[in-house]
């Protein structure tokens, strides 16, 4: 009777201790949690006052991550006239223009030479191209071209209008590199029909996002259709107001998608319209992020 006692109380003392040292970390758990939550709260409760006196003081809506610190990389501010630039490294000037106030678009004449240009184009078909893809699943179907990827070092065209665009706004060349402020240099094809309907080109979901856009027409646009439209931008060509622009062979379009405090410029909105010829349409993108990107910029196709 004295063992069994003795055995009954410490099996009684040890299943106590156990299931006292449960109650004990169940209380620290849900204490953690609560504590977590309201913080959540707290912060949710902090975001919104802070986006409701963003739109008070501005008149606009917060665009995605927030709070988003104001750019580091300069905006490229030009007279009212068209600046001609002699870049650092190229050999010939390149007339510079403010074509919209809203989103700020530049166009670039001729900051890429046609054989560069050629050479561009011909190494992406030598790579291969595929359909081009969306780093969003919903926005898949409105998309209907054909992309390649090629790494800035892939060549001497390709790294020099990496070092072109570097000059010209101001951004330390040795920063456009993937996992830095640049990516690989996209390119697209667009056969008669195809298209890019209305999208942005920033994401929203992270700090780290696409600052400014450099779009460089490879070919001579389409002579129908294929012109690059910004819906919601206060633009102006030859004949006045357009917001339809449509650069020759080497030229660029140059748009930035945040605005000075950070926030997206919801104006930035824009198109690729459809092709309306047989010729086919050819352009490169160059983008630059503030801050430095977080991931390979092709993960999402992975």
């Amino acid at each position: 009777l004295f063992y069994f006692l003795v055995f009954f109380l410490t099996f009684f003392f040890f299943i106590s201790f156990f299931f006292f040292n449960i109650l004990i970390i169940f209380i620290c758990v849900s204490s953690l949690f609560f504590f977590f939550q309201a913080e959540d709260g707290i912060r949710d409760a902090q975001e919104s006052r802070g986006l409701g006196d963003v739109y008070k003081r501005q008149g606009r809506a917060w665009q995605g991550y927030y709070p988003r610190s104001a750019p580091t990389t300069p905006f490229l501010r030009l007279p009212p006239q068209v600046w001609w630039w002699k870049s650092t490294v190229a050999r010939h000037p390149m007339a510079v223009e403010e074509r919209c106030g809203s989103p700020l678009v530049l166009s670039i004449r001729g900051l890429l030479q046609h054989g560069a240009a050629d050479a561009i184009r011909v190494q992406a078909v030598e790579q291969g191209l595929v359909p081009s893809g969306t780093q969003h699943a919903e926005a898949a179907g409105r998309r209907s071209s054909s992309t390649a990827w090629l790494a800035r070092n892939s060549s001497e065209a390709v790294d020099g209008l990496f070092r072109r665009v570097a000059d010209l706004f101001g951004v330390p060349e040795s920063r456009l590199w993937p996992r830095m402020a640049g990516e690989m240099l996209q390119v697209v094809r667009y056969e008669r029909g195809q298209e890019y309907r209305v999208h942005t080109d920033w994401g929203g979901e992270d700090p780290a996002d696409r600052f400014l856009t450099v779009l460089v027409y490879l070919t001579h646009p389409p002579s129908a259709g294929g012109r690059t439209h910004f819906p919601r931008g206060s633009c102006r060509g030859p004949a006045g107001t357009s917001r339809a622009l449509h650069p020759a062979k080497g030229d660029g379009i140059a748009f930035y998608n945040m605005l000075p405090d950070g926030n997206f410029d919801e104006a930035s909105l824009h198109a690729s319209l459809p092709v309306e010829s047989d010729e086919v349409k050819w352009v490169c993108n160059v983008w630059v992020w503030d801050p430095a990107r977080k991931y390979q910029p092709l993960d999402f196709l992975q």
